[in-house]
């Protein structure tokens, strides 16, 4: 009623405090209607806010329809003057500065204040939700406008490079609606299925910056537009553990706090490549005792031909222990892997066959190599990174740091590294762009539970890579042991991470790993669905933010913390080279793990089930590009069981997992263009059909 519209207007005129790096408030400029329109409100900001608040006081003296009529008449001469139809931009700014003022009550306000305020918590996420979703809804509809407007003003001999760049701009914006529309879904899942009156939460922690839409050089063809799935045949047990999930204490899962930045900010750099990336894990954990940059080169043509665009490389730098997680000096790239100039050779040879490069940024902690002092191993001599215990958290007694305390979750075998230190951070971002001397192309961050995604940002938008990835490894949601089925607080908290970079860094989508695992060994795919119809993963909410992995060389390898069950690796594979998402295969699963000729029982073993594995991943490589399937693919799952997850993707696969018997034909489904399908790969309890024609 008038409250809610009060509360619209008061929230619509608020000051905009823009986007933030890191710890500081930076607000970035407007451009084009909204810039404008921003102007406009800014130009009587303090009357209008006035106004309001006396509207919403309800003092004899506030005069509603006169603050609303004031109000219109703001929005239509912002939106006749020099900007034609704009009603989009103004609808998204409004949202915008809207989430901004509900994101500053979540932050302010216990959940037991709000209930003295009326207000259920579960309410306010999806008010919070609604903004932000049209927040995005609004700008898509100003680039869809700036494009159409670009194309007719071109007209034949259009600037195409300029048209291209509007059009990854299009399909980024479509893809941050996808990711909207999500969250939006789960606030309303999480409203209805929750009792009225659930036990108080602590005071809601706020994150840091969120991201507009942003330009990439997207997929040549547009993804589709958001629409929400049919709901899937899932059987009766994926039911009873979602109720069972839901009536947990302390389970509910955490929808990410608003974003700060409005909808037309213009983002420099975005590192999430093209969307058509297929990338290889280049190494395992005992690859350091293989002359490894050796190994890798003289493989380069094989992986080109397998048909990888990227490889992401151990960590390069002198490190205390071998495989590099334990860095020392930064500067010196001289390690167990080889010798700079090996790498040099090695980056090399990758570019001349087309491949991207990325190195393992490890910045979350720094082994020093003298003791400082207070007799604590904090100080570090010579070169260009000297630091001393002022670069280290304050929180680990063991290393006298007199720092600021950490800002993540704390690795406790090495000194943890301040990143809200000025000189830290200029002395990260000087070494990265050394690296990039070298011909790295972008970065794979590791432990990112440990710093905040915004210091992530700023490291992106000094280096400008290709494409940028952080590994947000934390447990999967467990009751008793047993794999809880909904984990969406799983998938959002690293989501949460990807919005910290600005929307700037995608991340390993662990959610997808630990659903798929479980699903497949147990017979239980009905896993395979959320209960919105849609991949249960990060895939499922953020596409093009998601990269897709069975293992690493934590998880698998000769570690093996976390491994995926072995026999069903081919019917994982099919899984995620056919759906959405930016796949990883692990360099174990394709190629021999000990290539200079080791031979313990392990090690041939290991070699088999590579050779077991290359021809179904080789296959599904080839059916992925041929036809075009991307990270922003779109999926309609027809059905998830027990023993059968089927599903449609971008009406040119479809895609069928386990033992039970079933055919696309015969249940009368057709490919885009009402084409048959047809089998084109089939493994160990998977297969793979695509048009008749093709």
């Amino acid at each position: 009623g008038k409250m809610q519209i009060m509360n619209m207007n008061r929230g619509a005129f608020a000051t905009s405090r823009g986007v933030t790096s890191h710890c500081s408030r930076r607000p970035m400029a407007l451009k084009g209607p909204l810039g404008l329109m921003h102007r406009k409100i800014g130009s009587s900001k303090v009357a209008l806010r006035n106004q309001v608040r006396v509207a919403a006081s309800g003092r004899p003296d506030a005069n509603l329809d006169e603050s609303l009529q004031l109000v219109k008449n703001m929005l239509e001469e912002a939106s006749n003057q020099h900007m034609g139809d704009s009603m989009h931009a103004i609808y998204g700014a409004a949202a915008a500065l809207e989430s901004d003022r509900l994101q500053e009550l979540a932050d302010r306000t216990s959940d037991e204040q709000l209930y003295s305020m009326g207000v259920e918590p579960s309410s306010l996420d999806v008010e919070l939700a609604a903004a932000k979703l049209s927040m995005a809804a609004g700008h898509l509809a100003s680039v869809e406008r700036e494009l159409s407007a670009l194309r007719i003003s071109s007209g034949a001999t259009g600037d195409a490079s300029a048209i291209s760049a509007m059009e990854g701009a299009r399909r980024e914006a479509q893809s941050a609606l996808e990711y909207r529309w999500g969250k939006m879904a789960h606030a309303l899942w999480t409203r209805v299925s929750q009792p009225s009156r659930p036990p108080p939460k602590a005071p809601r922690d706020s994150q840091s910056t969120a991201p507009a839409a942003a330009t990439v050089d997207a997929p040549t063809e547009q993804a589709p537009a958001p629409t929400a799935a049919p709901t899937p045949a899932v059987d009766k047990k994926a039911e009873q553990l979602r109720r069972e999930g839901q009536k947990k204490e302390g389970k509910e899962p955490r929808v990410p706090p608003a974003s700060k930045q409005d909808p037309e900010d213009e983002v420099q750099c975005t590192a999430c490549g093209t969307g058509r990336e297929l990338l290889l894990q280049g190494f395992n954990w005992e690859s350091s005792k293989h002359s490894w940059w050796r190994t890798l080169a003289g493989q380069v043509e094989a992986i080109k031909k397998d048909g990888f665009t990227g490889v992401w490389l151990p960590p390069c730098s002198q490190s205390l222990s071998e495989q590099g997680y334990m860095p020392t000096d930064l500067w010196n790239l001289n390690s167990r892997y080889g010798s700079e100039s090996e790498l040099r050779d090695l980056i090399s040879a990758f570019h001349q066959q087309g491949i991207k490069v990325f190195a393992d940024i490890v910045i979350n902690h720094r082994c020093a190599n003298l003791q400082g002092p207070d007799g604590k191993w904090n100080t570090w001599s010579g070169g260009k990174m000297a630091w001393d215990a002022t670069a280290i958290c304050s929180n680990n007694p063991d290393y006298g740091g007199r720092g600021n305390p950490k800002q993540g979750d704390e690795f406790g075998a090495a000194p943890n590294i301040d990143h809200t230190q000025d000189f830290v951070r200029r002395d990260i971002i000087e070494w990265m762009q050394y690296l990039q001397s070298y011909g790295f192309d972008g970065w794979r961050f590791d432990f990112v539970r440990g710093w905040p995604g915004g210091y992530a940002k700023e490291y992106i938008e000094h280096t400008n890579p290709y494409m940028a990835f952080g590994e947000y490894w934390d447990s999967c949601n467990y009751t008793d042991s047993v794999l809880d089925y909904d984990q969406d607080s799983h998938r959002l908290q690293t989501l949460d991470w990807c919005e910290a970079t600005g929307g700037r860094a995608s991340a390993f989508d662990f959610t997808t790993k630990g659903i798929l695992q479980d699903a497949l060994r147990k017979n239980e795919r009905w896993r395979l669905a959320d209960p919105e119809g849609r991949p249960p993963g990060t895939m499922g909410l953020w596409p093009s933010r998601a990269v897709t992995i069975l293992d690493n060389h934590d998880t698998g390898s000769t570690q093996n913390h976390w491994p995926f069950p072995s026999k069903n690796i081919q019917e994982g594979y099919a899984y995620i080279l056919t759906h959405p998402g930016t796949p990883c295969v692990f360099y174990d699963h394709l190629y021999s793990a000990y290539p200079s000729g080791e031979r313990s029982l392990d090690s041939l073993r290991k070699e088999r089930s590579s050779r077991k594995l290359r021809k179904p991943i080789h296959d599904l490589i080839e059916l992925r590009s041929k036809h075009g399937i991307h990270a922003r693919s779109s999926v309609k799952i027809l059905e998830a069981t027990g023993d059968l997850y089927a599903a449609v993707v971008d009406d040119k696969l479809v895609v069928k997992l386990g033992p039970a018997e079933w055919d696309p034909q015969a249940k009368g489904i057709q490919l885009g263009g009402g084409k048959q399908p047809k089998l084109a790969v089939t493994g160990f309890q998977f297969s793979v059909w695509e048009a008749a024609d093709a």
